[in-house]
């Protein structure tokens, strides 16, 4: 599953929606790794697990990356945009590794 957000559309970013994002995206991996712990428990669990945790460590590096405060202010919309990035690119790599766990 891709999840696409035109970067270029965002502007002035609130520290707030960005947050929303990242929690929102956060949610939904782990709702789906638990998902499929309940509905194929013979499947590979520790991996699941695993891939449970590297998200949730993820999630609070971006909050983190959010909250820095010593982000000049001219380059706050750089920094949003860079968030973002790699807020996609982690979410496509869980939900390529969740697919992957659950195949095998």
């Amino acid at each position: 599953m891709k999840i696409f957000i035109n970067i270029k559309l965002i502007t002035m970013a609130k520290k707030r929606n960005v947050k929303k994002d990242i929690e929102f995206l956060t949610y939904e991996i782990l709702n789906d790794c638990f998902l499929s712990i309940d509905t194929h428990p013979e499947r590979n669990k520790e991996g699941i697990t695993k891939l449970i945790s590297e998200t949730i460590a993820k999630r609070n590096e971006l909050i983190k990356r959010v909250n820095d405060r010593k982000v000049d202010k001219k380059e706050i919309n750089k920094h949003f945009k860079s968030i973002y990035a790699d807020l996609m690119k982690s979410a496509d790599e869980s939900f390529a590794k969740l697919s992957q766990l659950i195949k095998d």
